[in-house]
């Protein structure tokens, strides 16, 4: 399961996020994003998604991340090796598929 993000580096909006407040909760099994709009929430989705699909998100291939989780630590280096089954929901979802 993934616990946490340690950082997401140049993908979209993100340019220097890292998850250095200790107050901020791991994520759970099932886990939801809201905000106000332009606020992230599809750039967060999509590296999300390029775990999904084991390859970065199509235009951010400068970007890169250090996703934690109970299995080990992936970045866009070892994207391949990631274990883990995940479905996102978001407006590409909706493009590709209706």
């Amino acid at each position: 399961m993934i616990t946490k993000i340690d950082y997401i580096k140049n993908f979209g909006i993100y340019k220097n996020f890292s998850w250095l407040n200790p107050d901020l909760p791991n994520f759970k099994e099932k886990n939801i994003f809201y905000g106000w709009n332009y606020s992230g929430k599809t750039t967060l989705s999509r590296v999300f998604s390029s775990l999904q699909k084991k390859e970065i998100f199509t235009g951010y291939n400068g970007g890169d991340f250090k996703i934690d989780t109970d299995q080990g630590t992936f970045t866009k280096n070892n994207i391949s090796d990631f274990p883990y089954k995940l479905q996102v929901f978001n407006s590409d979802y909706i493009k590709e598929n209706l």
